[in-house]
C-alpha cells in the first residue's frame, strides 16, 4: 500500500511538471502539421490514386518488355 502511494505521488508530480514543459519546436510543429494533412486525405482518393499507378507501372512494363 505504501509503494502505491509513493508511486501515485511520483506520477502527479511528473504530471505537474510535463504541464509546465516548453512549447514544442518547429520541427515538430511542422512534423504535427504534415501528418495531419496526410491523414485528411480520404481513404478512396488513396485507392484511386493506386489504382492509376498500378496502370501506369503495368503500361511502362508492357512498352519495355514489347
Amino acid at each position: 500500500m505504501r509503494q502505491i502511494k509513493k508511486v501515485e505521488a511520483r506520477n502527479r508530480r511528473r504530471m505537474k511538471t510535463s504541464k509546465q514543459a516548453k512549447p514544442p519546436s518547429e520541427e515538430y510543429q511542422n512534423f504535427e502539421k504534415l501528418a495531419k494533412q496526410l491523414i485528411s486525405v480520404p481513404k478512396s482518393e488513396i485507392d484511386k490514386r493506386e489504382a492509376e499507378y498500378q496502370r501506369q507501372k503495368k503500361a511502362g512494363k508492357k512498352r519495355r518488355t514489347a
